[in-house]
């Protein structure tokens, strides 16, 4: 037997090719395209009024809330991906959009679900003990990624949530607390410990899971464990994809042009919220922050043409600000590798030598923070039940001690004719001269790529570095287009978007953008390869 690798040079009819490698088995490269929902019939009214509530008449006003209600959940797995390789190299993109929410939000809460590796690595799979159904296997991880954590705390403010695994009960894996308490000092949140326990039983580590929040309120352990108890937490995905990615055994399949219209309306935000106004009671009644610890489109890494839509972004704006109202002090929005659809940056095989590709969650984010403010007392929301609780047209109040100062109002109808825009008319007081609107926007909600806020977009995949492009559109009109978000500013305390970026010295593969000579390149043997990865040379 013989074998051999080819290289293919350069010929006229692959030019177009190399703009963008599409590999649809993993989710980053996946082109799918879903058809945006009908239009309703009939169509809400086009012309709206909307008067704030008075303070303190809505379940959402009592408790405030901070700008960086929104942060990330980071699979642990992936954070030498989207964090650094090591603590002596980490991503810029990461760092620029973590400042861009810190300018907007005051700072940034993060979780990550964490000896020395050869090759400088901070973590590693062990692939060869995998022993449940999905094969997620363990990891081995290196006091160098709480410093690498702690760099990039030190850079844009960003705070941690780490996790404790419940896997063997019987000997607790505690070197993650000490080891994290010691680096990360005031920038360590808390601790979570037993992260998705209902996966516990289906991946045969334990007999049984049958549970829903009330159950382990009941147990008494709040009362138990006060003093030693920071926050409660929940966790929730809306829907899952898990028999497309591994089979049957999880159930039917879902259709995602099917699945698409559920995210598409006001509804789908409350449903879940719902569930959980017992538990936000509860913890209000015991002193305690509520926090949606883990949440996004779907589970089993989303929905093709749904998680990775502009109706992800609208969707995971209109759900933030509802576990808000609901009295949520927080929501993390899960991030996985290259195979998941709603990652908020998809770490890929073509990120050291492309640019990044930012996902619509983290638009929400954005968006969300900016509404939200960076104010240290925070503030309040109110779910408006905008035009007779229309469920396409949803508005949010934001107040400030004790004044409304923004107003969110969406439009979740895609309709290139026009006829489904609406014409808001809101009362925001008497000395209220002109108010400043911004929109988060798209021509459909199908749209994959090159989002826009405010005019700015961090472009389609594969194509920022973590920085805002374009100028800045701050407008004065009040007509809210289809398939849209605007957020209207009744002072003139519009975030000043001059944010801190971050330089680089990382040398990427820059020989794959194809800028070596043609010549040069046919007659060489293509490249000579830096051991674990570094960079390409040439002469």
């Amino acid at each position: 037997m013989a074998s051999a690798q080819i290289t293919v040079y350069y010929q006229q009819t692959f030019q177009h090719t190399q703009n963008q490698l599409r590999i649809p088995e993993q989710a980053a490269y996946d082109p799918t395209i879903l058809e945006a929902p009908a239009i309703p019939d009939p169509l809400p009214p086009y012309a709206i009024r909307y008067r704030a509530p008075e303070p303190g008449t809505h379940q959402g006003y009592r408790y405030h809330r901070l700008g960086n209600f929104v942060g990330f959940s980071i699979e642990m797995s992936v954070t030498n991906q989207l964090l650094g390789k090591n603590s002596s190299y980490i991503q810029v993109p990461f760092l620029n959009l973590m400042a861009n929410l810190e300018k907007r939000g005051g700072r940034v809460n993060t979780a990550v679900l964490v000896e020395s590796l050869d090759g400088g690595r901070m973590i590693h799979k062990d692939v060869e003990n995998v022993s449940n159904p999905t094969e997620t296997p363990p990891l081995d991880y290196t006091t160098d990624l709480f410093y690498i954590m702690r760099n990039i705390s030190d850079l844009v403010n960003v705070y941690w949530y780490l996790g404790i695994p419940f896997y063997n009960t019987s000997e607790f894996q505690l070197a993650i607390a000490e080891q994290g308490q010691a680096i990360l000092g005031d920038y360590l949140l808390g601790l979570q410990a037993g992260n998705e326990p209902d996966l516990y039983q289906r991946h045969g580590h334990r007999s049984d899971a049958t549970g829903h929040p009330e159950m382990v309120w009941d147990t008494g352990f709040v009362d138990m464990y006060n003093d030693n108890l920071a926050y409660l937490s929940v966790e929730h995905y809306p829907s899952d994809n898990c028999a497309a990615q591994y089979g049957s055994s999880y159930g039917e399949a879902r259709d995602p042009q099917m699945m698409f219209p559920r995210y598409l309306n006001h509804t789908a935000g409350q449903a879940l919220a719902k569930l959980y106004l017992n538990s936000t009671s509860y913890a209000q009644n015991k002193g305690k922050p509520l926090i949606m610890f883990e949440t996004n489109t779907a589970s089993c890494g989303g929905f093709p043409g749904v998680s990775d839509s502009f109706g992800a972004a609208l969707w995971g704006l209109d759900y933030a600000m509802q576990l808000a109202y609901s009295n949520f002090s927080g929501a993390l929005m899960h991030v996985g590798g290259q195979g998941v659809y709603y990652n908020v940056s998809p770490p890929t095989n073509q990120s050291t030598f492309r640019q990044w590709t930012i996902g619509p969650i983290y638009y929400s984010a954005l968006v969300i923070a900016e509404a939200l403010g960076s104010s240290e007392s925070g503030s309040q929301i109110a779910d408006l039940n905008a035009n007779d609780g229309n469920i396409y047209t949803p508005a949010y109040a934001i107040y400030e001690s004790g004044n409304p100062v923004r107003v969110a109002l969406f439009n979740y109808i895609t309709d290139p004719s026009g006829a489904s825009n609406y014409t808001a008319s809101i009362y925001a007081g008497e000395n209220v001269q002109q108010v400043r609107v911004k929109y988060l926007s798209a021509d459909s909600v199908s749209q994959k790529g090159s989002f826009k806020w405010a005019g700015q977009t961090f472009g389609d995949h594969f194509a920022s570095d973590g920085r805002l492009m374009g100028d800045e559109d701050v407008r004065t009109s009040l007509c809210l287009l289809r398939g849209s978000h605007w957020c209207f500013f009744v002072h003139d305390e519009v975030v000043d978007v001059e944010t801190q970026t971050f330089p680089t010295t990382v040398q990427t593969r820059t020989v794959n953008t194809a800028t070596v000579a043609e010549g040069v390149l046919a007659t060489s043997n293509g490249h000579h390869w830096a051991a674990g990865g570094g960079i390409w040379e040439h002469e």
